[in-house]
């Protein structure tokens, strides 16, 4: 059985847009659970899922002394590995 892609190989082939990419990490900085990608075909992640599911990401949220920048890369790299449903 064929797994999903991930995020990432949507990314790669243009699925997902830089766009789409930058509002899901805006959906999971301002606490939405799940985000429909709006251009990627009905994709939808659970960024929060994503997010529990990267260790160094969920270290990095829990830090005090990151930055935003930091914290925003840390969520990308957990989107950009994350295997999101077909809606």
């Amino acid at each position: 059985m064929d797994e999903s892609p991930t995020l990432g190989e949507l990314y790669s082939a243009n699925t997902v847009t830089y766009r789409d990419l930058e509002a899901a990490i805006d959906a999971y900085m301002t606490g939405l659970q799940t985000f429909r990608l709006p251009g990627a075909e009905g994709f939808e992640v659970d960024v929060a899922a994503a997010v529990q599911a990267n260790s160094f990401a969920r270290y990095v949220q829990r830090r005090g002394d990151v930055t935003v920048d930091a914290k925003r890369a840390a969520v990308r790299t957990a989107i950009l590995l994350a295997r999101p449903e077909k809606r």
